[in-house]
């Protein structure tokens, strides 16, 4: 079985953006495993494990195509003391009616992680991970000083597999405004 992930990915502007400041906070801590595994700027909906895509692939065409172009706004920084520091994001409706779609759906057909249930997930949006306490607290030294709020707008879902990163198959949200 593989390690898979339902994403949220954002426009390019802000994909650029925050690909910068993970550049900046890999070079302040000496840790570029995001930059070696050229992950990009998301946010993870879930992540589970499958034997293949095929159901996943449909998930994200049918989650996709529900799904209206929103802003997620990332006010705050934190840290998962084990090894990651994230943007968080303000926990609206929309991302959490988003992780709940995608988790009844998905349940019926993978194994899930309970880390990214519904009362359980905590979004975020990974700026480093695999690091070190020391590479940790660099890190968020540095990201301090160079992070200021904004809004990103999510316009697709992507599922993609986990180590090594690749994104298998990315849909784009239906334009215009929520209702």
């Amino acid at each position: 079985m593989n390690n898979y992930s339902l994403e949220i990915h954002f426009d390019a502007d802000s994909t650029a953006r925050i690909g910068k400041l993970i550049r900046t906070v890999a070079d302040a801590c000496g840790n570029g495993y995001m930059l070696r595994h050229n992950i990009p700027f998301h946010l993870t909906l879930a992540y589970f494990k499958a034997e293949d895509t095929s159901a996943a692939v449909n998930i994200a065409e049918k989650i996709a195509a529900e799904t209206t172009v929103d802003a997620v706004t990332f006010p705050a920084i934190g840290a998962f003391p084990t090894a990651a520091l994230y943007l968080a994001p303000v926990f609206t409706e929309w991302l959490r009616e988003m992780n709940e779609t995608a988790d009844s759906i998905l349940a019926r057909q993978v194994t899930l992680s309970p880390m990214y249930q519904p009362n359980n997930w905590a979004p975020h949006a990974t700026i480093a991970t695999q690091l070190s306490r020391t590479e940790l607290e660099l890190a968020f030294t540095e990201l301090i000083r160079e992070f200021t709020p904004f809004a990103a707008k999510a316009v697709s879902v992507a599922i993609v597999k986990c180590e090594p990163y690749g994104e298998i198959i990315a849909e784009s949200m239906l334009a215009g405004k929520r209702q």
